[in-house]
């Protein structure tokens, strides 16, 4: 578990003050960080809503957590009827998203029937639903099942502007308003408020879904004529979202006569010359420090990559590896030279030699085809050589 930190000063822009005096034995303390998934110690002092771990998951989530924070205030105790429920509404036109009171009419359990109460502009016809009960940043179960609605014709509409000041991709990519209603885990799913915590749990699976958008994109674009293949080399969070450590990607033609941002000296000296180019971050990691699995690693780590650049500084973010010579460059050909490369830097170790003594053309031919064997296994031990592709 993180140690408890040091208070953040309190500001215009900055989070507040933590409280700090929960006892051990008390049942908020059992509750999951907002940020990670480490047991939360401390609540945020303004709202007493959202609970986390540590000083740096509370400054993380401050950019988003502030959109609602102090309004929480004004929701708590002013329910205009027990039939009202706290909703938070992404406006089409408006400056950030909000609280907003909606009234519900449960008709045996059916509880689609919704009125739109004060703060939300437009009576819903027509509406879509799409449920989350599971943050997949965090990998983890939500505490409630969480029903965006929007309407069906939201594509004809304009852009999403309340989500402006949560991410400008967001905001491009959603169109229309949009409403969460909290549902209740139980037979008839009754609705149930929402918190300031909830908003951080919707847009991490906006930001997810954003990302696998973005990422079928890609897949579509390795057909290119322009292009020619090459690999992702993901960092931890990206592994933790796509499950792949390596990922083959297409690398358009104006990209291909570009300066490598890091050296390679190993594949340089094997006649495998390669460029490596950084890749923006991913929406649903920017701006985190922790992983979701409460390991204290930034998520942008490619140990990885470090490897291939022979690199003591920390190498952060996902990367896009192609050949200099403008071949082909596969997934298993750049499996094969990082392991490669770490088995150099371990005889390096060992032998106490310089690695261009020990790495060559010669010496890597003779790992590749040892190490198709035994990691590719039948299936795919075809792989050919990188140097007859």
């Amino acid at each position: 578990m993180a140690e408890k930190p040091d208070s953040v000063p309190a500001g215009p822009e900055s989070p507040k003050v933590l409280n700090a005096g929960l006892a051990a034995n008390d049942p908020k303390t059992s509750k999951a960080c907002a940020m990670c998934n480490e047991p939360s110690t401390q609540r945020c002092k303004q709202c007493q809503s959202t609970r986390y771990c540590s000083t740096q998951c509370q400054k993380d989530d401050w950019p988003l957590h502030k959109l609602l924070c102090k309004s929480f205030e004004n929701f708590r105790d002013t329910r205009p009827s027990t039939h009202h429920k706290r909703a938070i509404y992404f406006p089409e036109t408006g400056d950030q998203p909000v609280f907003a009171w909606i009234y519900v009419e449960e008709n045996g359990g059916d509880i689609y029937a919704l009125v739109f109460g004060e703060g939300v502009s437009e009576t819903p016809r027509n509406i879509a639903m799409d449920r989350m009960n599971f943050n997949c940043v965090l990998n983890r179960r939500l505490e409630k099942i969480i029903e965006l609605k929007t309407f069906r014709d939201n594509m004809t509409r304009g852009k999403n502007q309340s989500l402006l000041k949560v991410n400008k991709e967001l905001s491009e990519s959603r169109r229309g308003p949009i409403l969460a209603v909290g549902l209740e885990y139980s037979c008839n799913y009754s609705a149930v408020d929402l918190d300031p915590m909830d908003l951080r749990h919707i847009v991490d699976n906006l930001r997810v879904i954003y990302d696998r958008g973005k990422r079928l994109d890609q897949e579509g674009a390795r057909s290119s004529i322009d292009g020619v293949p090459g690999v992702r080399i993901n960092c931890m969070g990206d592994v933790f979202l796509s499950g792949a450590q390596y990922e083959a990607i297409n690398i358009p033609a104006s990209q291909r006569n570009t300066m490598s941002q890091y050296p390679t000296p190993i594949c340089q000296h094997i006649g495998l010359p390669l460029v490596i180019h950084t890749i923006p971050p991913t929406l649903a990691w920017r701006g985190r420090h922790i992983s979701p699995t409460g390991i204290p690693q930034r998520t942008d780590t490619n140990r990885l990559a470090k490897i291939l650049v022979h690199s003591a500084a920390p190498l952060a973010g996902s990367v896009a590896v192609f050949r200099k010579d403008g071949r082909a460059l596969l997934p298993g050909h750049l499996r094969a030279l990082v392991d490669y490369s770490f088995a150099t830097f371990d005889v390096r170790d060992v032998i106490g030699k310089d690695i261009f003594s020990i790495a060559s053309k010669k010496t890597f031919l003779i790992y590749f085809e040892k190490w198709r064997a035994e990691e590719l296994g039948g299936t795919r031990g075809d792989l050919v050589s990188p140097y007859d592709v």
